[in-house]
């Protein structure tokens, strides 16, 4: 059969115009491919001229009408050349290379590679009219570079793809093992399964790296696994934690090197999961145990180590966890160590200054550890969340803490405390602390019970170092623990302001002989109770009871309703004392106790039988002072350290026959005389929750358990404890059968019922 060519008046059979083709253009254009060194494949071989002659040939073949198209035959021509081509140059090339060496072989196979780059590529421009109508046009057919690399993978690359691969991984292990290697080399010969794959596309169309990930990268997972797991144990036997750690921060870099410098992307997620469970998951509990694990470092404080302890195992599945599980355990047992060494100097009576190191001690832990959270750890939740855990562990195990901690606050912010002498920042600094053990505690309204009442001390007794501290100091509890408690604080302020310009009125409408200061305080807003028919019942002597009736007559006059009383119990003053008017000696007393003031003051009058000499029981019968508050006033006063009163017998001991009276040789060195306030030490055990504060939970349980069943309006008994210690946890871990105590006298109060047909659920009575 014949073709009319038009273009270059010659008439083409398809032998001839194959032949033309071969002759002229296939074959001279694999011949050159064959003979391009390593340099020349760089640049493609580029027959301008002789590729146009080819490619008007291709035309002519291939344009004309059935039964004179010979698209077909071309296409199938072409397949066969090419596949004979790889076949007696390709193969017959790279077994000669794989008997010299691996390197050889990997040399040639990266040069073959590139050369079936080449070769498929100046196909399709010679036979591109193929490409572009007749695969388009006919089922089943591959363009012509797809089909190019198949025939190159079916004949070549099937044929060495194993030794291909182990000899790379025979390559790799030698870099492992500290060898120079040719890392272009690997990564052209690398390259090789992934190129396959994805000019594959018809075949692989969505798992381009099937031949990459099935042909090399799970061979070499399995042989880093292998190589790893040796690695491991054999470190475990010789290196402490921090030199393991070292060694497989070491590793981790030179894979991420290898995985840049010759393997695909891809290959990273395996990898590394290949290089932590092998290295880290596996002996982790081992590394975290031994005498140099976790625990020496933190000991020890090691920053550096900490902080690569935690970059490594972050990534690890799971591998937080027991960092965190022992790092907490460790700080809970540092705590309670802290806490029994307080303890037990309570038991011997030490300082109660010293003891309050407790508190310092658990500052210092808490910033110590939370320096590594923050620096070496990086705010990581687990850790966070451990650090949390632990400390609300050990400080809420009893309320020890808790009250110490309010009486460390009291310690600061006193006047002629540790704040005195402070910088405001560091003063910041110290109150921050507070806050922070403050948030730890569970039972908060133990703590803001103790911390009322020792801020009550301070203001009643102007010990307060600066108001401005004690504002500042509520404001930060006040962002923990709400508004509604931290308002009570600064209503005891208000009052004190109150009380400061009801103090001044008086003054200026009532002179008097001597200086006086008192408090007049709401009694509601304060945090003590007292018994005030006991106080009332109280006789002062003259010049106090002229005082009482005046301060009662300014402040009734002034709040028509309010009822006005005194705190005898309460107080402290001055007064000049003449023991001896022969040799005028004359000594300012200070006293801590105002019972002991109304005692002196009985001493200026005489008893009934006209003597300055007076006993027990007449005291106590004029005073109507209770009798063991009396003679706690009295014991500092005879007291042979002291001796401002003579006492006979000369006992301990106080019977109601015992007589009292001025020492009137009384002598003291210093002009000012203070007299101290003994107190009476209860050996009861204190309870962990004071009455009054359980009392008052079970006004907020009833509280809660009213709002929620007045917005449900119908519950069951096991959703509302659930609801009702929702809303209490922030002050206090409520007791579900207490919460169901209240349950039950809330129905008798006929606030709540049971529902008849289910007497587990309840009903809100309106």
């Amino acid at each position: 059969m014949k073709i009319n060519n038009s273009k270059t008046k010659e008439i083409i059979s398809l032998e001839g115009g194959w032949t033309r083709i071969k002759t002229g253009g296939l074959d001279a254009f694999l011949e050159r491919v064959e003979k391009c060194n390593e340099k020349e494949l760089s640049t493609r071989p580029n027959p301008a001229k002789e590729m146009e002659i080819i490619i008007d040939i291709v035309f002519q073949m291939c344009i004309q009408r059935e039964p004179n198209n010979f698209s077909e035959a071309v296409y199938n021509r072409v397949a066969e050349t090419t596949k004979s081509y790889f076949n007696t140059f390709h193969n017959r090339a790279l077994d000669d290379a794989k008997r010299k060496s691996e390197h050889a072989f990997l040399t040639e196979m990266a040069k073959r590679w590139k050369q079936c780059t080449y070769t498929v590529h100046g196909i399709k421009r010679m036979f591109n009219y193929l490409n572009r109508y007749h695969v388009p046009n006919s089922d089943g057919l591959l363009n012509l570079v797809e089909n190019g690399y198949n025939i190159w993978k079916e004949n070549v690359f099937d044929r060495h793809s194993q030794d291909l691969r182990n000899a790379i991984l025979g390559f790799i292990t030698r870099e492992r093992n500290s060898e120079v290697i040719d890392s272009e080399l690997l990564k052209n010969n690398i390259y090789i399964f992934v190129g396959l794959g994805q000019e594959l596309k018809t075949e692989y169309k969505t798992k381009m790296l099937q031949i990459y990930e099935q042909g090399f990268q799970n061979e070499m997972i399995r042989l880093t696994k292998q190589f790893y797991q040796l690695a491991s144990d054999q470190w475990l036997s010789k290196k402490s934690t921090p030199e393991y750690l070292v060694s497989c921060e070491v590793v981790q870099n030179e894979e991420m090197g290898r995985l840049k410098s010759y393997l695909h992307p891809s290959t990273e997620s395996d990898l590394m999961l290949t290089l932590r469970t092998c290295l880290l998951k596996l002996p982790q509990d081992r590394l975290l145990k031994q005498e140099s694990g976790l625990v020496r470092m933190l000991d020890e404080q090691a920053a550096t180590d900490l902080e690569r302890l935690y970059h490594l195992f972050r990534d690890v599945e799971d591998g937080i966890k027991p960092i965190a599980k022992k790092f907490r355990s460790y700080i809970e047992e540092l705590g309670q160590d802290y806490i029994k060494q307080a303890q037990e100097a309570d038991k011997k009576k030490q300082d109660t200054k010293k003891n309050l190191d407790l508190i310092s001690k658990i500052i210092a832990l808490h910033e110590r550890f939370h320096g590594h959270v923050v620096r070496d750890f990086q705010h990581d939740p687990e850790l966070t969340r451990s650090l949390k855990d632990a400390f609300e562990s050990f400080i809420n195990q009893t309320n020890y803490v808790v009250k110490y901690l309010a009486r460390y606050a009291h310690h600061f912010m006193v006047k002629g405390g540790p704040s005195d002498g402070m910088n405001p920042t560091e003063k910041d600094e110290q109150m921050d602390h507070i806050r922070m053990i403050y948030g730890y505690i569970r039972d908060k309204d133990v703590f803001e019970r103790e911390y009322q009442w020792y801020l009550s001390k301070r203001l009643l007794e102007n010990m307060s170092s600066a108001d401005e501290m004690e504002q500042r100091m509520i404001g930060l509890l006040k962002k923990e623990c709400g508004y509604h408690w931290a308002q009570k604080l600064e209503d005891m302020f208000k009052d004190m302001q109150t009380s400061k310009e009801l103090m001044r009125e008086f003054r200026k409408n009532n002179k008097m002989d001597f200086d006086l200061d008192v408090n007049i305080c709401e009694y509601g807003k304060w945090p003590e109770t007292a018994d005030q028919k006991k106080l009332g019942s109280m006789c002062p002597p003259g010049e106090l009871e002229d005082v009482k009736q005046r301060l009662k007559n300014f402040y009734e006059d002034k709040h028509p309703g309010r009822k006005f009383f005194i705190r005898w119990d309460k107080g402290s003053g001055e007064a000049r004392v003449l023991f001896n008017k022969k040799t005028k000696n004359e000594k300012l007393l200070i006293f801590k106790n105002l019972y002991q003031i109304m005692v002196m003051l009985v001493f200026n009058e005489k008893n009934s039988k006209g003597k300055p000499i007076w006993t027990f029981g007449e005291l106590s019968q004029k005073l109507k002072i209770p009798d063991a508050e009396l003679k706690n006033a009295l014991l500092p006063l005879y007291n042979p350290k002291l001796k401002v009163l003579q006492k006979k017998p000369n006992s301990r001991d106080i019977e109601p026959d015992h007589l009292f009276r001025m020492n009137g040789k009384f002598s003291n060195p210093n002009r000012r005389v203070i007299v101290p306030n003994y107190r009476i030490v209860k050996n009861e055990k204190e309870p962990e929750v004071p009455p009054e504060v359980l009392q008052q939970r079970k006004h907020q349980m009833d509280a809660a358990i009213v709002r929620i069943m007045k917005a449900r309006r119908q519950f069951s008994i096991q959703e509302l404890l659930g609801e009702v210690n929702q809303q209490l946890c922030a002050r206090f871990k409520p007791d579900p059968k207490q919460i169901r105590k209240r349950i039950e006298a809330l129905i008798t109060q006929d606030y709540l019922e049971r529902d008849e047909d289910e007497r587990n659920q309840l009903i809100y009575k309106q």
